[in-house]
């Protein structure tokens, strides 16, 4: 008996050991994963390295005259000739470019360039929204067994991720420079996320990097120093933003998830590095 009761009391505590177990393995952090700080930095570095081409590759044609060829009162000139419809044709051929994948910062760098920052943002934010509508539509309507093929695995996370708020969400997605922009908006199309609001948080979200490209477009003839220096800036500081925007709402969800359990909350304060 007395070697039962020694069994018992040494069986008790790994009997219990299991009911600790979920609260120490909440699923957030695997649903909403931290972005690594060398990622973050790449990131950054890859934006800039755009910046210098675009501006390297405009610069070098004014330098030369090559842009007397291509000068941007006389391509503006005929886009007004044909009224509406020259600003349509620049919105229409953006938007089906960058449905196919065209960088969204080399439609903002041209509108600049031929409308000024004013309306070459304007213009060129319009152009990249409808893209975004273009493939969104298609990966909901045409080529869902096509996009699921392809990126299957994705579609869940990312369905959990914007579904918390889709406009605060799409915008947040839009402001870090990190993803693909056309995958982003066919893995978009295959969620339950309404068009409207995925479109607004979009547009919010292209709004800083159009203006910083059109800036830069706009610079390769007037002030090219000062005004790609202060793109550059511009830059980095609504990168920046965009990640410190991303860690505060994955913070506030893993402790949210924590439901109260202070193991699960511990584990969230030391992922946030709090």
């Amino acid at each position: 008996m007395a070697a039962d009761s020694r069994s018992g009391h040494e069986q008790g505590p790994d009997a219990a050991a299991p009911t600790r177990d979920p609260s120490r393995t909440p699923a957030a952090p695997c649903e909403t994963p931290d972005i690594p700080p060398k990622r973050r930095l790449r990131a950054v570095l890859k934006g800039l390295l755009l910046i210098a081409t675009m501006s390297a590759a405009g610069v070098a044609l004014h330098a030369a005259k090559l842009d007397q060829t291509l000068d941007r009162h006389v391509i503006a000139a005929h886009l007004d000739s044909l009224g509406a419809l020259g600003w349509l044709a620049f919105v229409v051929g953006t938007g089906l470019l960058t449905a196919v994948a065209l960088p969204r910062q080399i439609p903002a760098f041209i509108g600049g360039y031929v409308f000024g920052v004013v309306w070459g943002t304007a213009l060129a934010a319009l152009g990249t929204v409808l893209g975004c509508a273009i493939s969104f539509l298609y990966a909901r309507f045409l080529g869902r067994e096509l996009v699921r093929k392809r990126f299957g695995r994705r579609i869940k996370a990312f369905e959990e991720f914007v579904n918390t708020n889709p406009v605060t969400m799409t915008m947040l997605i839009r402001l870090m420079p990190v993803g693909n922009n056309t995958i982003t908006n066919l893995l978009a199309g295959l969620t339950s996320i309404r068009l409207a609001p995925y479109l607004l948080g979009s547009a919010i979200g292209y709004l800083p990097q159009t203006l910083i490209f059109a800036l830069i477009g706009k610079g390769v003839r007037v002030d090219p120093g000062l005004r790609i220096g202060i793109a550059s800036v511009l830059f980095v500081a609504t990168t920046l933003w965009g990640f410190v925007l991303y860690r505060k709402y994955r913070c506030a969800r893993l402790l949210n998830e924590a439901n109260g359990s202070p193991e699960a909350e511990d584990a969230a304060s030391d992922s946030c590095g709090k």
